[in-house]
């Protein structure tokens, strides 16, 4: 996948980013001709002059506040080619990969303008870079990429808040066909009923967790079943199921049950 994070400047979209490091998420780097701010790493941005820039073969390349930006299509060959990957980009850049990659997911970072403000102002944007990055989003539409967005994350809490809506965005999720699962129990359970008291009931015309109508059971009967070791005999449904979700709980994934009905 290649994870395309949009929003305005000063909307977290770097340091929300990081989040993705615990997911061996890849970053494509962009080429800029602006100069390397206090503090920020060499690995964030390819910086080269204005020439050096010219000479590259990009996907797509905007100026913005003066300066260049652009993203190879070497760059971003490299890294789909080594697995999932992200890059920071705006909506053209967002519109040029889909162009060429079909597997393109947007995630929208918003915030709002005072928002912005205080986060440039942070960094050590001086005042005449923010009110022309401001005035940009405004003219652009930065502020309003909802629908263009498979994934908005509204950033206008702690800034933790915000990778952790991230790191939920990227877990797989799991869906457990629940029907099947009802199925199953409601089964085995009428097997072991019918065990129990010598009976041959129909588990087929069980319709609720009350096993009615076509058993009579009470609450403390149910739950004796349930906990019975025979019950657990056979296809070993409930530990078998239980360790499957636990495990893959560990692994980070997001589990949904789903049903036909």
């Amino acid at each position: 996948m290649i994870y395309a994070i949009v929003g305005a400047s000063g909307s977290g979209k770097s340091t929300i980013s990081e989040a993705f490091d615990g997911f061996n998420v890849s970053r494509i780097i962009s080429h800029t001709t602006r100069r390397k701010r206090i503090g920020e790493r060499d690995d964030e941005y390819y910086f080269k002059t204005l020439n050096e820039f010219d000479e590259i073969d990009f996907i797509e390349r905007v100026e913005y506040s003066g300066n260049h930006y652009g993203i190879s299509k070497s760059e971003v060959d490299e890294k789909v080619s080594n697995g999932d990957c992200y890059v920071i980009v705006d909506r053209l850049g967002v519109e040029q990969l889909k162009k060429i990659y079909d597997n393109v997911v947007v995630i929208f970072i918003y915030a709002p303008i005072k928002d912005l403000i205080h986060n440039m102002e942070k960094r050590g944007d001086n005042k005449q870079n923010i009110l022309a990055r401001v005035n940009n989003a405004n003219n652009t539409g930065e502020l309003d990429n909802f629908d263009i967005a498979d994934y908005i994350i509204y950033n206008n809490s702690t800034i933790e808040n915000a990778k952790g809506i991230l790191r939920n965005i990227l877990k797989p999720t799991i869906y457990i066909d629940i029907d099947n699962t009802v199925h199953n129990s409601t089964r085995r359970f009428v097997e072991v009923y019918n065990e129990i008291h010598n009976s041959n009931k129909d588990w087929t015309k069980v319709t609720d967790w009350s096993f009615k109508p076509e058993l009579d059971v009470s609450y403390n009967e149910i739950l004796n079943i349930f906990e019975t070791d025979d019950f657990y005999k056979g296809d070993n449904l409930y530990p078998s199921l239980i360790q499957a979700i636990s495990t893959l709980k560990e692994w980070g994934c997001n589990i949904k049950f789903v049903t036909r009905n």
